[in-house]
């Protein structure tokens, strides 16, 4: 199956309206739970990964934790599209809420 090309990049405005979507339709706010939102993960980490030799996506799962806490799983992903199990694979992202930027995708609209 031929790979139909994307393109990424969105506005502000437009990434706020999805945010705000997701967190209306899952019912998430800044109280319910420690990373709720999303998380960060360290730009040296984030490259690490998609500089590995065959790498050509980066794939985000959603997951959680034994103790029910949300987390991000980030995978890098080959041209076949499958996940890169032997490589780099990075969890222990910096969980927003509470690391959220005032007045970023923290903050509902």
């Amino acid at each position: 199956m031929a790979e139909q090309d994307r393109e990424h990049p969105i506005g502000w405005g437009q990434a706020r309206e999805l945010i705000n979507a997701h967190r209306s339709a899952a019912g998430v706010t800044a109280s319910t739970s420690e990373g709720g939102f999303g998380g960060a993960f360290k730009k040296a980490d984030v490259i690490a990964l998609l500089s590995q030799a065959n790498c050509q996506f980066l794939r985000i799962y959603y997951a959680k934790r034994a103790n029910g806490s949300p987390t991000l799983v980030l995978i890098g992903v080959d041209a076949d599209r499958k996940d890169m199990v032997d490589g780099i694979v990075l969890d222990n992202h910096y969980p927003c809420p509470p690391w959220c930027p005032p007045g970023g995708a923290g903050e509902k609209a």
